[in-house]
């Protein structure tokens, strides 16, 4: 009996002392859990493009990646080096992009978005982001079957972000209304690429206060068991820039019918907006047969762009600066063919792009008829590009590409631009992505 008595209460404390160890392990097992489910709704990303470049010219200036220094044909650079995170949980997205290269650290997205609870469909999106006009710009680098997006692209949405709030339409993919998308959004204008100086302009790119609205109207679906999809769209872009000083230039014709860039110079000028207005329509196809997956994209852009005699992009005009206002069109084909479902592709791609649809050609001049200044610039040249390519993909984590640009400016009377530039490239890239 009395050994009785020693043993229970050391029995009672080894009951006791495993419950409260094994309600120590449940906790930890239940945070384990609990951390488990929030890393699971992270998703990391990257991908680094490394590229040997090869030019026709030295020096030569180019779409493909950036110009050439003085004296060089020839260059190893890192194009691209992203880190993508995702964060996504119920109906809230969080997306961060940096961008690493030779030449610094610089973010490229960082946008976070909402979608209701009830229908799942409509959805609000702020901070940095892609702007929704047209089909290239949205189109990743990491799946672009080029180096590079056309002349047109990189000409009017320079680094392709922008910052603003965009409200959008996107049903499920079972819902009956899954082949509608609606995009649209009120934005800066002014893009990520202009220097930011905190002292004088405060936190941020933006150089006026002027806000532009962007909208893209998107049909899509898909035919023959998946293996037939086509899509497009229309765009809409309405915005401006401040005018720095009274001096604007337009299109025009002189007493001889020459075309020249007359200047208005009333004092009321300075301050004004500049209107900047693109329309567009995309245009993609898609058919998986036993030859490959056959792709054609094609886009047209049209509209007005205020810019400056130097440039045909909209950038912060500094007070010495006129505002030049141009009209323009572009347009890009791709054609891009896998070999009968192996690791080869190759690609076609056609882009053109006229800052200035008023002139052409000879007309394009310095001076007219009377020695006269006739405001015309290069800027105001037409250039058409014809790309050739080839993508070997070797698995899921490394794409190699080959890419020739053949590049051909209108012959002018201009000076230097009489007959075509040398400055075709030759890229051959690597692609490592995880």
């Amino acid at each position: 009996m009395k050994k009785l008595f020693t043993f229970l209460p050391l029995f009672v404390i080894s009951v006791c002392t495993f419950a409260q160890s094994n309600d120590s392990i449940n906790m930890a097992l239940n945070q384990h859990e609990a951390d488990l489910s929030v890393l699971k709704r992270i998703k990391i990303e990257a991908y680094i493009q490394a590229q040997y470049q090869i030019a026709e010219a030295n020096g030569a200036k180019s779409f493909e990646g950036g110009n050439f220094a003085t004296g060089v044909d020839k260059r190893f650079m890192l194009r691209r080096g992203r880190f993508r995170l995702t964060y996504e949980h119920n109906n809230f997205k969080l997306f961060m992009q940096p961008n690493l290269s030779e030449n610094g650290i610089q973010l490229m997205d960082f946008w976070g978005k909402i979608k209701e609870n009830k229908w799942n469909t409509f959805g609000l999106q702020m901070g940095l982001m892609n702007r929704p006009f047209g089909y290239e710009i949205g189109y990743s680098s990491m799946s672009r079957e080029t180096p590079e997006r056309g002349r047109l692209s990189q000409s009017i949405f320079p680094s392709e972000r922008d910052l603003g709030a965009m409200v959008m339409y996107e049903p499920l993919s079972a819902s009956r209304m899954h082949w509608l998308k609606i995009e649209a959004g009120i934005y800066n204008g002014t893009g990520t690429a202009n220097p930011v100086d905190i002292a004088t302009k405060g936190a941020g790119p933006d150089f006026d206060y002027k806000k532009d609205f962007i909208g893209h109207f998107i049909l899509k679906n898909s035919y023959f068991g998946e293996r037939l999809k086509l899509s497009g769209g229309a765009s809409y872009y309405n915005g401006g820039i401040v005018q720095a000083n009274k001096f604007v230039y337009s299109m025009s014709k002189n007493s001889d019918g020459e075309s020249i860039f007359a200047v208005d110079s009333s004092t009321n000028n300075k301050g004004k907006i500049a209107k900047k207005e693109y329309m567009g329509a995309d245009f993609q196809a898609s058919y998986d047969w036993k030859g490959g997956l056959t792709t054609i994209r094609a886009e047209y852009i049209q509209g007005v762009q205020p810019s400056s005699k130097s440039d045909s992009r909209t950038t912060p005009v500094p007070p010495s600066a006129e505002t030049v206002n141009r009209h323009f069109n572009g347009a890009y084909f791709y054609f891009v063919q896998n070999i009968a479902h192996s690791k080869h592709n190759i690609v076609i791609k056609y882009d053109w792009y006229d800052p200035n649809t008023k002139i052409s050609g000879k007309e394009l001049t310095a001076k007219d008829s009377k020695g006269k200044s006739t405001n015309i610039t290069a800027t105001d040249i037409n250039y058409k590009t014809l790309g050739l390519g080839y993508l070997y993909t070797l698995n899921e984590h490394v794409k190699l590409m080959l890419y020739f640009a053949y590049v051909e400016n209108e012959n002018t009377n201009l000076a230097g631009f009489t007959n075509n530039l040398k400055d075709n490239v030759f890229t051959a890239r690597v692609q490592y992505k995880f």
